[in-house]
């Protein structure tokens, strides 16, 4: 009867060393995931889009209608633009975007396919025929120093100078992940930066049309 007891007590004594030793690695393996995302949060943290937090950054490129201060001045609205157009795989066809982007991380998008024609000869300069408008909507979000526009692209951020300003503007540059209508855009690029428009019309109120060329 002795040697039974001390067979159990000696069971018993293994089975709670045991569970004690699964505790403790549970203990450090919890301890080291949480390092790890404690320090993940610390690097996002600290990380800076030309010294801005990336939210402050993309702030600065939110959809917004300004109110003139002189009773005699215009409002107008602030959107994002395609600094230059995106040329697509028709002959003379190029794409050109006004985009806005919303606080609550959605957007509006209002896409032109647009094609060059041959300009006034007493005129000269560029002349474009526009061929379609479609209005666009979804979400966007940051990821780490970037931009995520679903169903568009993601967009990396730099300083830009236009061909006749004195300084550099906040601006990103967006590689499109997929086409919008006609084929040529997908893979390709184009820098976005802040631009003004005389219209103060909501982004909700914007209409597209699909107007085929002949």
């Amino acid at each position: 009867m002795k040697n039974l007891y001390l067979l159990v007590y000696s069971i018993c004594f293994s089975l709670l060393v045991n569970c004690g030793g699964d505790s403790s690695q549970e203990k450090a393996a919890l301890s080291q995931n949480s390092g790890a995302q404690g320090a993940k949060a610390q690097v996002q943290s600290s990380l800076k889009v030309n010294g801005k937090t990336p939210s402050a950054y993309y702030n600065q490129f939110l959809f917004k209608i300004k109110k003139s201060k002189d009773p005699s001045g215009w409002d107008f609205s602030q959107l994002v633009k395609n600094t230059k157009d995106v040329s697509l795989t028709e002959k003379d066809m190029f794409a050109d975007f006004d985009l806005a982007l919303h606080e609550d991380g959605t957007y509006h998008l209002a896409y032109s396919e647009q094609r060059e024609r041959p300009a006034d000869p007493e005129f000269g300069g560029r002349e474009f025929e526009g061929i379609r408008s479609i209005v666009k909507t979804g979400k966007w979000k940051l990821d780490g120093a970037n931009i995520v526009i679903s169903g568009l692209g993601t967009g990396t951020p730099l300083e830009y100078k236009g061909a006749y300003a004195e300084n550099e503007v906040p601006a990103f540059r967006l590689t499109f992940n997929g086409d919008l209508h006609s084929k040529g855009l997908k893979g390709k690029a184009a820098i976005f930066t802040v631009a003004s428009s005389s219209s103060t019309e909501q982004p909700t109120k914007w209409k597209g049309y699909d107007n085929e060329s002949k």
